[in-house]
């Protein structure tokens, strides 16, 4: 790896105690767009908020398989596909801009 890179990358493990139970986030992005899988809402007091999940990560792998090059429809099945999921998350450190308060 390349040191220098302002991010950081890290585990979230998500456990669900149902198989229909909501994740508790919502993605966007996708190939079809030209872009990764990037977390567009994070339920407050959800699982995934609890475990440091922050809307604007980007999602590289979810447990074995990687996001790098699918679809949307493709990493929200592989998301709903398991009731573990380890994510890999790259967050890329504080949105630059006005801080607000």
């Amino acid at each position: 790896g390349s040191s220098g890179s302002s991010g950081e990358v890290r585990l979230v493990s998500l456990r669900r105690a149902k198989a229909h139970e909501g994740l508790g986030f919502s993605i966007r992005g996708g190939s079809e767009h030209g872009v990764g899988i990037y977390v567009s809402l994070v339920e407050p007091g959800s699982l995934a908020e609890k475990e440091g999940l922050r809307v604007g990560d980007q999602i590289l792998r979810v447990n074995d398989k990687s996001l790098a090059r699918v679809t949307h429809a493709e990493a929200v099945k592989a998301l709903k596909g398991s009731k573990k999921l380890v994510l890999s998350v790259y967050s890329a450190g504080r949105i630059s801009g006005p801080s607000s308060g």
